[in-house]
């Protein structure tokens, strides 16, 4: 018998059962289990006349239930007939949940999208699911933050990209963390004691960019009565008392004492997972709400047949290769969703885009870095011939499934025009206007 943890013998059930038509409780289980997982108070339904699983987010005010059905097929996706949309209201109503989600291994498009969006349940993808169960398991998610997911009709995996690209900032949070202790020790060794100054004006600190706030919130954590990893001394000194073994040590204490059981469980090897043909392996650059690289001939199947894209045509001047965070610092953009501007003196200068890495790699090495869509509906009034257009690498790669390491600026360029798009093809020049 082998040990796996518990978010990994999740996934394996999710991916395994997910396609298992004849036996749709064991997706409807592990859909229970992922959920718990993520925080939610959860219940397997799964009779006639009932949603198969009621999730509760015990959150005070901000409290919320949500009403999962969960689809299995033996087919690539799930389509309009399959979902039996006045069935998930009568549910809804007899519950009082506040969302309903419909899990699958994947949906059709056209009417499905249009009908979810109508009865106002939102589509979340068993992949999806996965991963956020994963992400989870490394930095954890907030029920709030699972609730703005739902808040969202349709397709959310755009959704889900944003969430799981803002959770990775989180680890920055902690690596600065780790290094802000390192140089406590130094600092210590050398002197005797370190103060917040003494720290602030540190060159590794400095390239980061850690803030003397941010360092005195850190020590401020560690003087804490049930840390006690930091001595007060006057004149604003402090001394580090205790090893970053014996501190990590602590906060596996404290995780101890939370949680009844360790996140572990035993199970015997399970049989290999059947992959799925590569041909039925779907790209989801079109419903990623970002944006995305468009290509000469590009297929648009999986764009519902109404959506309506905003393409920016642009001249290419280069991939800088600048550092995103100092990017981003520089015009103090803190979040990006679809696209944001940059300012000067509080005048429009640019826009700018974010992207996969392999995506960006891809458009640039086939020569094909020169447009950009969108979803969100384009302010033109903001937009002049020659602004300069940008598109950086998300903190995570949602096609390869891996954080991106120090994400850079790969695109700048020089716009030309915008146009609206419908089913892929141009139905309207926005921008310039003909005059």
């Amino acid at each position: 018998m082998k040990k796996i943890s518990k978010a990994s013998s999740i996934i394996e059930r999710l991916a395994e059962a997910q396609y298992k038509s004849d036996s749709p409780t064991e997706f409807e289980e592990a859909i229970r289990d992922a959920f718990n997982f993520l925080g939610f108070d959860t219940e397997l339904m799964g009779v006639s006349g009932e949603t198969d699983v009621l999730l509760t987010a015990r959150i005070g005010q901000e409290a919320f239930r949500v009403n999962v059905d969960a689809k299995t097929t033996k087919r690539e996706k799930i389509s309009d007939r399959s979902i039996d949309w006045l069935s998930l209201d009568d549910h809804k109503e007899k519950t009082t949940a506040n969302f309903v989600v419909v899990v699958a291994p994947d949906f059709a498009r056209g009417n499905l999208e249009r009908r979810a969006k109508d009865h106002n349940v939102s589509l979340l993808k068993t992949d999806d699911l996965i991963r956020l169960v994963k992400s989870h398991s490394n930095i954890p998610l907030t029920l709030i933050d699972l609730k703005d997911l739902f808040t969202k009709k349709g397709g959310i995996r755009s959704q889900v990209e944003d969430l799981l690209t803002k959770i990775q900032n989180k680890r920055v949070f902690w690596d600065h963390f780790r290094i802000i202790l390192e140089e406590m020790q130094s600092v210590q060794d050398r002197l005797g004691f370190f103060t917040a100054n003494s720290l602030a004006v540190r060159e590794k600190l400095e390239k980061l960019e850690i803030k003397r706030k941010s360092i005195e919130e850190f020590i401020h954590l560690l003087t804490h009565p049930f840390i006690e990893g930091i001595e007060k001394l006057p004149e604003g000194k402090y001394i580090l008392k205790i090893k970053t073994k014996d501190l990590a040590n602590i906060f596996r204490q404290v995780f101890n004492l939370l949680v009844e059981k360790q996140e572990e469980v035993e199970v015997k090897p399970s049989p290999k997972v059947k992959e799925r043909p590569k041909h039925e392996i779907k790209p989801f650059k079109q419903e990623v709400k970002e944006t995305h690289l468009m290509e000469e001939n590009e297929i648009t199947e999986e764009v519902p047949e109404d959506e309506i894209r905003y393409d920016f045509i642009f001249e290419f001047i280069e991939d800088p290769k600048w550092d995103k965070q100092q990017f981003f610092d520089e015009y103090g953009i803190k979040f990006v969703q679809a696209y944001v501007y940059t300012k000067r003196e509080g005048k429009i200068t640019g826009i700018v885009f974010q992207g996969y890495k392999s995506r960006i790699e891809n458009a640039l090495e086939k020569g094909t870095a020169s447009s950009w869509d969108t979803t969100k509906s384009v302010g033109i009034e903001n937009l002049f011939v020659g602004m300069d257009v940008y598109v950086t690498e998300t903190n995570y790669d949602g096609d390869t499934n891996k954080r991106t390491d120090d994400p850079k600026v790969r695109i700048r360029g020089k716009l030309k025009e915008v146009n609206k798009m419908k089913s892929g093809r141009k139905v309207e020049k926005l921008f310039p206007k003909e005059v």
